[in-house]
């Protein structure tokens, strides 16, 4: 864990319930070593709390990731719904929408780590959420294009893995990724300037630029 991420538990932990608490432990320990090497006393002892107090609130490991999945489903959900829609140029759309992804990567960066690594392991779990990603930018290209935003000869399918497939390749690549940048990319100089050559390359790619 970076020790911004860790300022960002610090910060908000003591304002959290025992059981958001005892999730937010295990989703940054699962992401971290993935689910079947994490004991429900290491999520314990990261959460503050007695292992009798996680066995409270979630009887078993298993309850405890499905909490986990729930959540880190509506995250991501919540961070497309209610983007400007009728009316809204090509280039508003696709700007709210790279201000949105950069947030999740900044701010909720364990639950992308998190999908990403059950990836790898070709877990079920982490391939029905790579799936609900899929569907949800899907249904955002299939709206810009009947509202004449985006271009209507696009590959809709090939064109959504490709916007998935980069955001999770930034997700697991991100300490080589730094390598090669001046501002590691989650600092705010480091998101800004990605956000503005996604805009460009999105804008250039899939919507109509006038």
């Amino acid at each position: 864990m970076s020790v911004s991420d860790q300022a960002r538990i610090d910060a908000t932990v003591e304002d959290l319930s025992p059981y958001a608490r005892i999730r937010l432990a295990a989703l940054t320990l699962f992401s971290e070593r993935g689910v079947d090497r994490t004991s429900v006393r290491a999520v314990a002892e990261e959460a503050g709390v007695s292992p009798g107090l996680v066995q409270h609130y979630f009887p078993s490991k298993s309850a405890l990731r499905d909490a986990v999945d729930r959540y880190v489903l509506e995250v991501g959900q919540a961070a497309f719904s209610e983007l400007p829609r009728e009316g809204t140029s090509s280039t508003d759309r696709v700007e709210a929408i790279s201000h949105r992804v950069t947030a999740l990567f900044r701010d909720r960066i364990r639950g992308q780590r998190y999908v990403a690594r059950g990836l790898i392991d070709h877990d079920d779990r982490a391939i029905a959420a790579f799936d609900a990603t899929f569907e949800t930018i899907k249904d955002l290209i299939e709206e810009d294009i009947r509202d004449g935003r985006a271009r209507p000869d696009l590959d809709v399918t090939w064109t959504v893995l490709q916007i998935v497939v980069y955001h999770l390749g930034v997700v697991l690549l991100e300490h080589a990724i730094n390598r090669h940048l001046p501002d590691p990319v989650r600092s705010e100089a480091g998101l800004e300037r990605w956000r503005r050559n996604s805009v460009d390359f999105y804008r250039r790619a899939l919507y109509h630029t006038s």
